[in-house]
């Protein structure tokens, strides 16, 4: 579900979607939809299940403020803009507009923008293991966007363990969308923590071969992502779970909880003092269950 509006729970309505596709084609044997998007998803949730909460106000005080400050800045920076251009037509020839009006690296690339995504990952005791991410979306994002949360591969992927050869994941991601569904990110964690020793080893790899220095990427100076890993083997009908998280940006809020524990861990995960944000990843994890 992508660009719905007051859905204090919009994973509820993915959900409503998976549940209607595993019901098979609809009539005429047409082909169940995998994403709705904007007021005719809202639509369609409302005709298959009304209970669904669509009436909450989402906005914060913190938010509205913040999309002010951000609105105001772009205004101002647009005027700027077309006061030199008017200059250039007035005094210089057309070929100097474009270093002319050039924005600067520190106006190009605030790093107050905060990436707006939950993810959430778990496993039951049955060994189901599920996945999903929610955005709020970025400041001033262009209408008409869809972002990696509804993005098939790039927001979040699960997969049951099948076989000793194929050990059950899930994964959910965060940082620059276009960033995460340029690599189908969330599916190429997955199969680098299903196919290697460790689901550590996989998350690393991941990270270094599939995003950093990934062929789709290539162009950008920066490339900012993190994501929240769970990996489950089985031996003689027990399993064995493993938490891992990493991360491009300068930090990432990280909880867990498992049976036994009486309240979540929560804390913050910071990238190590020398290490450059966008540039460099930092990656920890820990036994669940063993």
């Amino acid at each position: 579900m992508g660009a719905i509006e007051g859905f204090q729970n919009p994973v509820e309505a993915a959900r409503l979607l998976v549940e209607k596709q595993k019901q098979g084609n609809l009539s005429l044997g047409r082909i169940p939809p995998s994403i709705l998007v904007g007021n005719r998803a809202e639509k369609w949730i409302l005709e298959n299940d009304p209970h669904i909460n669509t009436s909450c106000n989402l906005i914060t005080d913190e938010s509205k403020r913040m999309f002010l400050k951000y609105k105001r800045r772009l205004e101002l920076h647009e005027e700027r803009v077309n006061n030199k251009r008017r200059k250039i037509r007035q005094n210089k020839d057309k070929q100097d507009e474009d270093e002319e009006i050039g924005v600067t690296e520190e106006e190009d690339s605030d790093q107050s923008l905060i990436q707006d995504t939950v993810g959430a990952i778990t496993v039951d005791t049955s060994g189901n293991l599920a996945a999903a991410v929610s955005s709020g979306g970025i400041a001033l994002k262009q209408p008409g966007r869809l972002g990696p949360a509804a993005t098939y591969g790039s927001g979040c992927w699960a997969y049951n363990w099948s076989s000793d050869s194929k050990p059950g994941v899930a994964i959910a991601t965060s940082g620059s969308g276009e960033h995460l569904m340029k690599t189908l990110f969330s599916k190429e964690c997955a199969s680098c923590i299903q196919n290697m020793n460790s689901g550590s080893l996989g998350l690393s790899f991941a990270f270094k071969d599939h995003f950093l220095e990934s062929e789709f990427l290539k162009h950008l100076d920066c490339k900012f992502g993190g994501a929240i890993a769970l990996r489950q083997d089985k031996y003689d009908n027990k399993q064995s779970v493993e938490l891992i998280w990493g991360h491009t940006t300068d930090s990432m809020c990280i909880g867990f909880m498992s049976l036994s524990d009486k309240k979540p861990k929560v804390f913050l995960s910071r990238l190590p003092p020398q290490s450059l944000p966008g540039k460099s990843f930092t990656m920890e994890g820990r036994q669940i269950y063993k």
